[in-house]
């Protein structure tokens, strides 16, 4: 009797941990799906975003936002004051515009987001979460973080003067 107990005990453990190894795999594998689900892809996104508010692209990213996807976009504009965008990633409609009221500190002259994402060689099937320009030890690099099928996060470091990958 204490044999077969053991045994229902352990059998119970394992499906008890197979299910929890299924639901994490499927957590994870949805984090893509969502990814690719989306209407707007990035450069969509990034057309919507300079048609609302003409500019310089500082960052994208592709987030859930109150259970919506959304495309978080900012931008500095003609007269260097920074914007951020959210955009519906499905219809690309912008849900809120919020303008900062003092000017941007410093501007950066830096190779575009497009640019940076042509030198960034993205594989066809992996998706831009996320392309943010940021001062690096006093050096400009957009950073680059990508989502593959597999969920595998790549970031990928691009000089933001040159445009040569780091």
């Amino acid at each position: 009797m204490k044999k077969s107990t053991t045994l229902a005990a352990l059998g119970g453990a394992s499906l008890a941990a197979l299910i929890a190894v299924t639901s994490a795999a499927q957590a994870h594998t949805a984090k893509y799906d969502a990814v690719t689900a989306v209407g707007t892809d990035l450069p969509a996104a990034l057309a919507l975003a300079r048609a609302a508010v003409p500019g310089t692209v500082m960052g994208a990213e592709l987030e859930r936002h109150k259970g919506q996807m959304v495309w978080e976009i900012k931008l500095l504009d003609e007269n260097q004051q920074r914007t951020r965008l959210i955009l519906d990633a499905d219809t690309g409609e912008v849900l809120k515009q919020k303008a900062k009221r003092k000017p941007a500190r410093h501007t950066v002259e830096a190779v575009s987001i497009e640019a940076a994402l042509e030198a960034a060689d993205i594989p066809a099937d992996a998706r831009v979460i996320e392309a943010e320009l940021e001062r690096d030890d006093g050096k400009v690099i957009w950073e680059i973080e990508t989502i593959g099928p597999d969920n595998t996060r790549t970031d990928i470091d691009i000089d933001g003067e040159t445009g040569a990958v780091l």
